[in-house]
């Protein structure tokens, strides 16, 4: 069998051993160039997720809108001709389109649970006013110890176009049992544009793409079973 000379079986170990040490540096370069990526995208995502929430604290406890992310958040009520940034083609000629939701901010609210399943539903209504033929409206929401919006369902006509509006939001409860902060938020998109349906859930509003977006906070949930 052949073997190798005591020196040249020296000279392999020693080989194998700086290949190990070089390996073991890169990939340990890897790791921290993976860390940083990882770091720099959290951080960001952050930042994003907290410039939306202040924006949403400011329309609700001070009314107007607030631009963040390219999204012009709104608090329900706003007189939208005097808001900068908002489609002309929402408003009938110079009337000022507005909307109320229900419920309110601030208000205490029942989601009626499944028994079966994790999942809570509850009623959300709004009355657009002055708004332009073809204006949709989409609602998502989420409670305040999750981290996603749910996906967004259009708002159907109760009645009558022109009446108020309704949906039933089919949200997950997860881990909560008996009550949590909850937000709302309305998205208004024009006509002919690209609806949100079935997009499943998303972190930002603003990954939704809507022209505008009427926020409701602050809404106490009560987890409830459905008799």
């Amino acid at each position: 069998m052949y073997s190798l000379h005591p020196a040249h079986r020296k000279n392999v170990t020693k080989m194998q051993s700086v290949f190990q040490t070089a390996i073991s540096g890169i990939l340990y370069l890897v790791c921290i160039l993976i860390s940083a990526c990882a770091g720099s995208g959290s951080s960001g995502f952050d930042a994003r997720a907290k410039a939306e929430q202040n924006a949403i604290a400011k329309v609700t406890k001070e009314g107007g809108c607030v631009d963040v992310e390219n999204t012009v958040i709104c608090a329900p009520g706003v007189n939208l001709a005097n808001v900068s940034g908002i489609n002309s083609d929402f408003l009938v000629s110079e009337n000022a389109a507005r909307l109320s939701i229900e419920p309110v901010s601030g208000a205490r609210v029942s989601c009626l649970k499944n028994s079966d399943l994790q999942v809570c539903q509850i009623m959300v209504s709004v009355v657009p006013s002055d708004f332009a033929e073809g204006t949709q409206f989409f609602v998502s929401a989420h409670f305040k110890d999750t981290i996603s919006w749910s996906n967004p369902i259009v708002l159907r006509p109760i009645s009558s176009p022109g009446s108020s509006l309704s949906a039933v939001l089919t949200l997950e409860t997860g881990s909560i049992m008996e009550s949590s902060g909850f937000q709302i938020a309305v998205l208004v998109y024009g006509e002919n544009v690209l609806l949100p349906e079935n997009q499943g859930e998303v972190p930002l509003l603003a990954d939704f793409f809507p022209e505008l977006v009427y926020a409701v906070a602050a809404i106490e949930v009560e987890i409830v079973p459905n008799p």
